[in-house]
């Protein structure tokens, strides 16, 4: 049975009033209780027995089986929207699949906010709870017979409807509604039909906006104020009427004309009437002709009957001539690129491969495609620790979550958990001509922190001879004259930026590699000692702040593994940093990990309370088994933290 349990109107009131931060907060509160743990009782290893097998398993949940890289929390890659379109997908493109079922089902309906209703985009989500992902949600629900909260479902999206008559996509910050969209109307109204909670008012008040916001041309924008009509606010606009049995012949008139006027004699279909005007470099990037504009474009016209006035198999060749069957990166293989002879990295989507499976399937030509590569594509976006779909293979991981896991589980004496076949090939692919590694997303500038990250990973599993040498080389091209590392090329730059922390990443990786020779280490020493300030922390950042305590940190491990300690007071260095625990405290576990590690780099560990240190350490495990709770990114991601911690607690109890 499902849990129908309404929640009552003045708890929505209080809810709105306070904006949906705090709507957040409360309900993911609720949701995933992050409570912390019994810490071992003294006189024990650093980590063992149940609080040894948490830390493990929290690590080896977030790896990306399919790549070996790693996201930042097991269950971070959870999006009821991704999960919902590949499922329905990948059973169309192959109903023999296994890749799908209850648990991606189950995984997205417990991102429901226990005081609002609603749905969150995924975990973490601080501005949700969202109607077109309670849409989603509700539809895994209802498919695999999962249960939640309708009512309180339902009426989450009948307080998202707008005065003007459609739905706005989320509440806003400050309690009330925003903007309506064509999309957020759309999913609202479909939900809000599937649950039969639409009152003949809400229905005309939905088929008077949709009728409102048409444009002369027969089209839709995307949201009301955008004049300029769409094939996305096309699809959802009729897409809402189908639903409400609205059509009007006059209406289908009309919004055929729109469609013919943006379809391409060649195949695919245009976004927009005209090419967008925006100063954005992503609007400037944006495609005219795209994959999943040509998809709703050949969807809608399925929903409304007029295909076989349109030249489809020339669409329908063109779309399907999307499907990469020789990608570069084995990955993609399957999934279908956004536009044709696209440069940047990440060209290929599930929801690219989502609406052309659909549109296919509504066009009948899903025999055009390698339907059992579509649905591997969609299979291997999925990810292992969630059971939840990302928009791509190893979506929302890193390079610097990747070396942390590979990190902590190496501190654990547990590295074979680590997929490493996969991660050598992954970052083998990424690496560029002149030996720098990138991040495996758009964002893949050639940087020295990507470049030392993924060497260190390789360097932990014994596998750096999977990239080539020149990896170091680049490094150590990035070392500047006054001693310290750039994180990139700066050479053309006015003025020049050096970071401790990326003159730590760069010798660690030097260090790996057997490259240490071929900088100047003597100048990393006076580059560091410049630094070193009265109160004999290593920063330029106040010495009462933890960026001073980690940066000093950095230092003293850069320069033990150089053994040019003597560059620096180490003495008064190592006063400073046993001086940040003060009447048996620090002011946060960060702090007290930095502080540890640093002096363990100095062999000075017994400057401190041990024994108080390790608790406080063991106590911020979590019920999860991770060493880091949820929360703002601070100077360091959840993964790194858990690593930190429990290399921190592996030289507290060496020392003992």
């Amino acid at each position: 049975m499902l849990d129908n349990n309404a929640y009552g109107v003045s708890r929505r009131l209080l809810l709105k009033a306070v904006g949906s931060v705090g709507a957040t907060a409360i309900g993911q509160a609720g949701a995933r209780p992050f409570d912390r743990a019994d810490a071992p009782s003294e006189g024990t290893a650093a980590l063992d027995g149940q609080s040894y097998t948490a830390a493990v398993e929290w690590v080896t949940r977030a790896l990306w089986q399919e790549t070996g890289v790693s996201t930042e929390f097991p269950g971070q890659v959870v999006f009821p929207r991704y999960t919902h379109l590949a499922v329905t997908a990948a059973q169309t493109a192959d109903p023999r699949t296994d890749s799908v079922g209850e648990e991606p089902a189950r995984a997205a309906t417990r991102l429901q906010d226990g005081e609002t209703g609603g749905f969150f985009r995924q975990h973490g989500d601080f501005l949700g709870p969202w109607t077109t992902d309670t849409y989603h949600a509700l539809s895994l629900a209802r498919q695999f017979d999962v249960p939640v909260d309708e009512t309180a479902a339902a009426e989450f999206l009948l307080d998202q409807q707008t005065d003007a008559g459609g739905f706005s996509p989320r509440i806003g910050f400050t309690g009330g509604s925003i903007a309506s969209t064509l999309e957020a109307t759309h999913k609202s109204t479909a939900a809000l039909a599937a649950l039969d909670a639409l009152s003949q008012p809400v229905r005309e008040q939905v088929v008077a906006f949709v009728h409102d916001t048409q444009h002369a041309t027969g089209g839709w924008p995307v949201t009301p104020n955008q004049n300029a009509p769409t094939v996305k606010g096309t699809y959802h606009a009729i897409a809402a009427l189908s639903v409400l049995d609205a059509l009007t012949a006059d209406t289908v008139r009309a919004a055929t004309g729109f469609l013919r006027a943006v379809q391409q004699p060649t195949g695919g279909f245009r976004g927009h009437l005209a090419p967008a005007d925006c100063s954005s470099s992503i609007c400037r990037l944006e495609p005219e002709v795209a994959t999943r504009t040509t998809a709703q474009a050949l969807i809608t016209l399925s929903r409304i009957d007029r295909l076989d006035q349109f030249s489809h198999g020339t669409h329908t060749e063109w779309l399907a001539g999307r499907q990469r069957r020789n990608p570069a990166d084995e990955r993609f293989y399957g999934g279908f690129e956004t536009a044709p002879d696209r440069t940047p990295p990440v060209t290929n989507y599930l929801l690219n491969t989502a609406f052309a499976v659909s549109a296919l399937e509504a066009s009948n030509a899903l025999d055009r495609i390698d339907r059992s590569a579509a649905s591997r594509f969609i299979a291997a976006c999925r990810h292992p620790g969630s059971n939840g779909f990302g928009p791509w293979p190893s979506s929302l991981s890193s390079l610097v979550d990747t070396e942390a896991a590979i990190h902590a589980l190496d501190a654990l004496g547990e590295p074979g958990r680590v997929p490493e076949d996969a991660l050598a090939e992954t970052l083998a692919n990424q690496q560029r001509a002149d030996g720098s590694i990138t991040q495996l997303d758009w964002t893949n500038e050639a940087t020295v922190e990507q470049t030392a990250l993924a060497v260190l990973a390789l360097d932990r599993l014994d596998r750096l001879g999977a990239i080539d040498h020149t990896a170091a080389a680049f490094i150590t091209e990035r070392q500047h004259e006054s001693g310290g590392f750039t994180n990139k090329d700066e050479s053309g730059s006015a003025g020049v930026s050096l970071s401790p922390r990326i003159t730590w990443l760069a010798v660690r990786a030097l260090a790996a590699t057997n490259e240490l020779s071929a900088i100047d280490r003597d100048g990393v020493g006076t580059y560091l000692a410049d630094r070193q300030g009265d109160r004999g922390h290593v920063s330029e950042e106040s010495p009462d702040s933890v960026s001073a305590v980690r940066e000093t940190r950095y230092a003293l491990e850069t320069l033990a593994r150089l053994d040019r300690l003597a560059a620096i007071d180490v003495e008064s260095a190592v006063a400073y940093l046993a001086g940040r625990q003060q009447e048996g405290g620090y002011t946060s576990e960060t702090e007290a990990r930095h502080v540890v590690l640093g002096l363990a780099a100095a062999d000075a560990i017994g400057e401190i309370d041990q024994q108080l240190t390790r608790r406080l350490l063991r106590e911020q495990q979590t019920t999860e088994g991770g060493f880091a709770e949820r929360g703002f990114y601070t100077g360091e991601t959840a993964m790194q933290r858990h690593a930190g911690t429990i290399e921190a607690l592996s030289m507290l109890d060496n020392s003992t």
